[in-house]
């Protein structure tokens, strides 16, 4: 009986090790498992991450292009403006006055040499303004100062009711400033030339 009893009590410890060892294996499994399923539920959160964020950039890509059209279609109003404005100016210009009409001016040297008030002849206005006219018209095609010029501009443009004689005064204002640039630029381009034989 003793016999019997110490060979069950082995067979259960068997039983009992092989029993727990499974259940020990059973936990990995399930463990095993756990961190599959978790390791997927995190795959699938960074994938979900991933496409949101490669949407964002999609749609950040489109805004840019779309940005980039209207900067273009912007550039290109605003290049057909400036050809525009150049464009009127330069029928605005022609029609003022002609290139014949520029190098037929004469200029009066003696004038140069002048000192203009552009005050003082506005100070006689009311005493003699036929006078006060060409003095103004003199200071704004001879004076070398273009504060002086533009004042006597302005003031030209409210002594002057005549609208006819208005343009006229403009007319020669702006053939006797046209013809002083080209002379200028003649005289710079002269010694630029000269500067570079001598180099």
């Amino acid at each position: 009986i003793e016999g019997i009893e110490k060979e069950l009590d082995d067979k259960t410890k068997l039983l009992d090790e092989k029993i727990n060892s499974e259940i020990h294996l059973s936990n990995i499994i399930i463990s095993k498992d756990k961190l599959i399923d978790d390791l997927r539920l995190e795959k699938n959160s960074i994938d979900k991450k991933a496409e949101a964020l490669q949407n964002t950039v999609d749609k950040s890509q489109k805004e840019i292009e779309i940005l980039k059209e209207e900067n273009e279609k912007i550039q290109k109003q605003l290049q057909e403006k400036l050809s525009e404005i150049k464009e009127l100016t330069e029928q605005k210009n022609k029609k003022l006055f002609s290139t014949k009409e520029v190098a037929e001016y004469k200029f009066e040297t003696r004038k140069y040499t002048k000192n203009y008030d552009v005050n003082k002849a506005l100070r006689h206005k009311d005493a003699n303004v036929k006078l006060v006219i060409e003095e103004l018209k003199d200071i704004a095609i001879y004076s070398r100062n273009n504060k002086d010029y533009m004042i006597a501009y302005v003031a030209l443009k409210n002594i002057v009711k005549d609208k006819d004689r208005l343009e006229k005064i403009i007319k020669e204002i702006a053939i006797a400033k046209t013809k002083q640039r080209l002379e200028l630029d003649r005289f710079i381009n002269a010694i630029s030339l000269e500067k570079n034989r001598l180099n």
